[in-house]
């Protein structure tokens, strides 16, 4: 049976990263670059391509050659020495070009497009440049409260609570605590209608160590076990620590509040370990972390 399952893996391992939407046309299926995304890990995930984006590389390059051709054919010996540098340019802006038709944003779409809104955007804001402007895309709800965080996208305002967890799957856990934490997420998703957002990041953080706080009277046995403790966790290669945080977006702030309610009945019903919701310093550190831009 485990050459079984090895073998099933290893055929599916080989179609990862080819996305196949059914309602995608031909030409739009994503496939993954084996050449780049197998000596890259999870990155090469991200450096995709479609079908469509292949053939469009294709006919830049093929287009691109055919210029070139004809340039060198009617262009004198010497004038093609005297250019050599804006001939070298121009062949690397076909390349880059090309290389932006191939790859697809597996978020945005085609990278043709994303690479063209960034230079809108860029020329749009040149006269915006030197402005100094501190950017707040979120604030604390003005009740004074500072565990509810208001920010705005599009026209509509959103109302946001944060949580940090512990999960309960491990390589120890039963069956039994997962029919269980399955049963609490399958309620959890039927309180959580179309209007709220519930969103979990998970990272994983380096472990802060520290000297154990010891008393005054401490033998120096205990202050020699302390210290040998200390040094084994801290001088771990893979000394690291996986955080999850949850959460909770809603249009107001009692929609919020009933899902905030409905979540935290889940944790209790054994979704999670334990929980703490997040507020004031905390959620800002958070909100660093995960949007690394931006301040509350």
């Amino acid at each position: 049976m485990p050459n079984e399952d090895n073998n099933s893996y290893h055929k599916i391992s080989d179609f990862a990263g080819n996305r196949a939407n059914l309602r995608a046309k031909a030409y739009n299926q994503i496939k993954r670059i084996p050449a780049i995304s197998e000596h890259l890990g999870a990155l090469g995930e991200f450096l995709t391509t479609t079908w469509g984006g292949v053939m469009i590389s294709l006919g830049i390059l093929a287009i691109g050659v055919i210029v070139i051709f004809l340039v060198l054919r009617l262009a004198d010996l010497a004038i093609i020495f005297q250019n050599a540098l804006p001939a070298a340019l121009m062949v690397i802006g076909i390349v880059l070009f090309a290389l932006n038709a191939l790859l697809t944003n597996p978020v945005q779409g085609s990278q043709v497009g994303v690479s063209a809104k960034f230079i809108f955007r860029k020329v749009k804001s040149l006269g915006t440049a030197r402005i100094r402007r501190n950017e707040r895309w979120w604030r604390f709800w003005d009740n004074g409260k500072d565990n509810i965080v208001e920010t705005i996208y599009g026209k509509t305002h959103y109302y946001l609570a944060c949580y940090n967890v512990r999960g309960i799957v491990s390589p120890v856990t039963f069956d039994s605590d997962l029919e269980l934490a399955a049963s609490a997420d399958e309620d959890l998703l039927l309180n959580n209608e179309r209007d709220t957002i519930l969103s979990t990041v998970v990272s994983i953080d380096k472990t802060a160590v520290k000297k154990k706080v010891l008393p005054s009277n401490a033998t120096p046995a205990m202050k020699a076990k302390r210290d040998l403790q200390y040094n084994l966790t801290a001088n771990l290669p893979y000394n690291q620590q996986i955080t999850t945080t949850i959460i909770v977006a809603a249009p107001n702030v009692k929609l919020l509040t009933q899902r905030s309610t409905h979540l935290e009945a889940a944790f209790h019903r054994g979704l999670v370990v334990g929980y703490r919701r997040l507020k004031g310093k905390d959620i800002k550190s958070v909100f660093q972390d995960i949007f690394g831009e931006g301040r509350i």
